[in-house]
């Protein structure tokens, strides 16, 4: 306002007044950064200029020689058969031994977990992230989607073994209490970072993660999910701003040398087919998402289809299937994980609770499960490798 009064600027004219102002600055941190000369680029060109100068600060701006790339190579061939011969061969697990088989474990890669709503994105997600804990390294999972509070809520039923309608509803027994006050501390105690702030950019994610990996807290980065970043600044269109961000996530994953995996949406092609599986194609848009990623993986719940039996007759009503049609440098595959009413997922089948009314006076159901098994990875649990809920 003192300005406009300087400037003897009429009150009709305030926005335009502010228009030039800030074209003016703009043009500025262009002169004196070298900037493009469009302002709407400058934080694209801002964020290039910060990663040019977090290169020359950590030496990371020399290029290396065949021969150092070499060494590399093999150093990190040498420690996964180290790995695999004390017995343990992933340095870092899913939790689920099928999906371990077929990616070598979580390894710096970027990772897209990708399905239509309520196939299970942010359910898998926070599984895996607490598998991922439970075995010791350092976790941050960015939520944009639910608060922190909901995330950790899952983390705490789940590792409860109960389904999460007695968590959220209230209607919980003194044996759900019982379960719950059982596993909180172990949860409160997981290596993890759950990240909730609201409208997060892509550069905010960057930022916070090489400052996190630095501190030596970041060994596995998780976001939920894609669609939900504040990242329109990047670009006019869809296409732009995904193939922008995209670029940033593969980036990071390079200068961190962590795995990163992202939750993304599929488009609505997938509902138009007579038959819902997700393809390569239904990646929602952008085709720099395809072209990035290291592993692309689909969920599908036949059930939500009404599909309740595959074609061998199996009962397919608790199955999310995952679906690998893209894995850099590995095979493809096709897992069945099973979830118990969408509360937690494993690679065996849970026993069932029971969905008839009760008194919670009375305790805990008739029927109800009482715990689950995961014998698919009896033999990691054996050799100190289980990430999954005992």
């Amino acid at each position: 306002a003192k300005e406009c009064q300087k400037e003897n600027v009429k009150s009709d004219s305030f926005g335009e007044y502010e228009y030039s102002v800030k074209f003016e600055y703009a043009k500025r941190i262009r002169n004196n950064f070298c900037l493009p000369e469009d302002p709407q680029e400058v934080p694209s060109a801002v964020l290039s200029l910060s990663n040019s100068i977090t290169s020359i600060i950590e030496g990371e701006s020399k290029t290396k020689t065949l021969y150092d790339i070499v060494n590399d190579s093999l150093n990190e061939f040498y420690e996964r058969k180290q790995n695999f011969e004390s017995g343990s061969q992933y340095n870092i697990s899913w939790g689920y031994r099928l999906i371990d088989e077929i990616t070598y474990g979580l390894r710096p890669k970027l990772i897209y977990v990708a399905a239509r709503p309520s196939m299970g994105k942010s359910l898998i997600l926070g599984e895996v992230a607490k598998n991922v804990a439970k075995q010791g390294k350092n976790v941050v999972f960015f939520t944009a989607e639910m608060s922190a509070s909901d995330v950790v809520g899952r983390l705490i039923y789940s590792e409860a073994g109960i389904e999460g309608v007695y968590y959220n509803s209230g209607s919980a027994t003194q044996y759900h209490v019982n379960m719950i006050e059982s596993v909180v501390d172990k949860v409160a105690n997981l290596p993890l970072i759950i990240d909730d702030k609201p409208s997060m950019t892509p550069e905010y994610i960057r930022n916070r993660v090489l400052q996190l990996k630095n501190e030596g807290k970041c060994d596995v980065v998780f976001i939920d999910y894609l669609q939900k970043l504040n990242m329109y600044h990047l670009g006019n269109s869809e296409n732009d701003y995904l193939t922008k961000t995209s670029n940033i996530f593969q980036n990071l994953m390079k200068e961190a040398s962590i795995p990163i995996i992202i939750a993304s949406q599929l488009n609505r092609s997938v509902e138009q087919r007579p038959l819902k599986v997700p393809m390569l194609s239904d990646l929602r848009g952008s085709g720099s998402i395809e072209q990035d990623a290291d592993i692309i993986a689909f969920l599908y719940r036949p059930n939500y289809y009404g599909i309740t039996e595959d074609e061998n007759g199996e009962n397919v009503r608790d199955v999310i299937e995952f679906i690998i049609p893209k894995n850099r440098g590995g095979r493809l595959g096709n897992v069945k994980l099973y979830h118990d009413n969408m509360s937690r997922v494993a690679s065996t089948r849970f026993e069932q609770q029971t969905s008839e009314p009760f008194n919670p006076s009375e305790g805990m159901p008739k029927n109800a499960a009482i715990e689950f098994e995961q014998k698919t990875i009896d033999d990691e649990a054996a050799r100190g490798q289980a990430i999954v809920a005992n």
